[in-house]
């Protein structure tokens, strides 16, 4: 077996048994409820039910079905992970994709060394690098296919509408090389651009990408400055973008702005948030992986099929 005993309580054996409760009751009231009540609707009752927000309960559950996903090829990987906290279960998901041997091989050292999930979050990011030395926002692109969210994220959604602009098409958006001289100046030497769609003008989001390669976090003591960059750029493109290496320093990053929580945009959460300093100048604050994931795309959502 791998699961260590004393491991358990490294992050709190009540807090990791607590989301797995969550998500485990919250999965069997969504498979209850879909034929009786609006599905939209009912996700907020259930997660309001459990005392968590509707995005944290979507966390819970995908976390938990990478874990049921494993009980009966790796079991043994399957009860180590439960002694995990969830943000830490959502990073091997993701890396289980890309590479199931090195995940396998990192739980079996966690296990045994007590690892956080921080060195988790850190490992991950570091292994995606070595393997596409290119932008944060270029690798996570690549996985959009793989999964999509129930519905598109709530900060996202109220982003591009305080921008006057529709959400675009996920799947449409490409990464360019900045060409505007006042954005690529401020910092942000990427576009994700739409060209595609039926507007004069064509759907631009400045990206800026911070912490690859830093020490220290050095991006999370300068939040304010680099905030204040992208919110000019936003002014010469339809928004604008700031990708940090992972969840946890989008959270790092809007504790370390307690100023500027009145300018956070309605749907904000500590791993997506999104600001709005001057009227229409939008700034998006994420992870790429979550930036790209939290898109539900056309079609059926995953709420329908949980």
């Amino acid at each position: 077996m791998l699961v260590d005993v004393n491991g358990l309580f490294r992050g709190g054996f009540g807090a990791v048994r607590r989301w797995l409760e969550i998500a485990r009751e919250g999965k069997q009231l969504m498979l209850a409820s879909t034929d009786q009540v609006g599905v939209l609707s009912y996700r907020s009752d259930v997660a309001s039910r459990l005392g968590v927000g509707r995005g944290t309960l979507h966390n819970y559950i995908e976390a938990l079905s990478f874990i049921e996903s494993l009980q009966d090829t790796a079991p043994d990987l399957a009860a180590a992970l439960e002694t995990f906290s969830a943000a830490a279960v959502a990073v091997y998901e993701r890396w289980w994709r890309r590479d199931a041997d090195t995940v396998r091989r990192h739980i079996e050292q966690a296990v045994k060394l007590g690892w956080s999930a921080r060195k988790v979050i850190s490992d991950e990011a570091r292994a995606r690098l070595a393997v596409r030395p290119r932008s944060m926002l270029e690798s996570a692109l690549e996985q959009r296919n793989d999964k999509r969210a129930w519905e598109t994220s709530a900060v996202i959604r109220e982003a591009f509408r305080r921008a006057g602009a529709r959400v675009p098409d996920i799947m449409r958006l490409d990464v360019e090389k900045n060409g505007s001289a006042l954005s690529s100046a401020l910092g942000a030497e990427q576009l994700l651009v739409d060209r595609e769609i039926e507007a004069q003008k064509s759907l631009e989001i400045a990206v800026f990408e911070a912490g690859a390669g830093e020490t220290r976090r050095a991006h999370i003591r300068n939040a304010r400055n680099l905030l204040a960059r992208a919110t000019i750029a936003a002014s010469a493109h339809t928004l604008s973008l700031i990708l940090v290496e992972d969840v946890l320093a989008v959270s790092e990053f809007g504790k370390a702005l307690p100023a500027f929580e009145e300018f956070q945009i309605d749907g904000s959460s500590s791993s997506l948030i999104g600001f709005e300093l001057l009227p229409g100048a939008i700034v998006i604050l994420a992870n790429a992986d979550e930036f790209v994931h939290g898109w539900s795309g056309g079609g059926e959502t995953m709420w329908h099929r949980v």
